[in-house]
């Protein structure tokens, strides 16, 4: 980032202060004097990376999964779409002999995505699933609120997304059958960004949420059976 100083300022001393979101606030003291009253101050805006830390017991419990195809350790089901096409009811079934830990989709933190085709099997183009934030900061991360624990072989069923989140632009489609899926993923992360608050002398800001991503389950899993609504 560069920041000019015009020569409308008055001569003497400045405290510079350069901040964007995401990124810890940079500041620097320059002096204006007769001899440079054009003044040009760059800064180098740096995004702190805070480590995910696995311990042993972590990893040997992701361990337990390595022998297992996606569709053996969790199955999705979608179970309804409302009729008023703005909100979608999952269910979730553990497949293994193990807990799982799933993360409950966040606006800026998206582990769901969802995919509708029509009956010849092409995409449709629109955004059906409307999360708009590509940036993950350290509000957006997940809470323990939303960490989800299926027990072995067990399920849960709720409504992941809701009316505020979900657009389908059902209006513009042509009359047919439309086949909707769902994916959910989590990415292995190995570090996450800080943000403004993010002091790189205390670790411990992110605790709840680095405990809650490095329990969760890692990879990317397909709905079953793909779920049919007409028009």
């Amino acid at each position: 980032m560069e920041i000019i100083l015009l020569k409308i300022f008055p001569l003497g001393q400045y405290i510079i202060r350069s901040a964007y979101f995401g990124y810890p606030t940079e500041k620097d003291t320059i002096v204006l004097t007769e001899s440079n009253k054009d003044l040009t101050v760059n800064f180098d805006l740096r995004v702190y990376r805070v480590p995910i830390e696995y311990s042993d017991s972590l990893k040997e419990y992701h361990n337990l999964f390595r022998c297992y195809y996606p569709e053996e350790i969790l199955e999705i089901r979608v179970d309804s779409v409302s009729e008023r096409k703005d909100s979608l009811y999952l269910t979730f079934l553990n497949r293994t002999n193990f807990p799982i830990y799933l993360i409950e989709d966040l606006d800026c933190f998206n582990t769901l995505s969802i995919i509708i085709k029509n009956k010849e099997g092409n995409i449709i183009p629109e955004k059906i699933f409307i999360l708009r934030c590509d940036q993950l900061g350290m509000n957006y991360l997940p809470q323990r609120h939303n960490s989800v624990k299926i027990n072995p072989f067990g399920k849960i069923k709720f409504p992941v997304v809701e009316a505020d989140e979900l657009r389908i632009n059902y209006d513009e489609l042509p009359t047919g059958e439309y086949f909707v899926s769902v994916k959910y993923e989590v990415k292995d992360f190995k570090y996450l960004p800080g943000t403004l608050s993010y002091s790189a002398k205390n670790n411990d800001i992110f605790g709840d949420e680095l405990e809650i991503l490095s329990k969760s389950l890692k990879g990317i899993y397909y709905s079953s059976k793909d779920f049919i609504i007409s028009k």
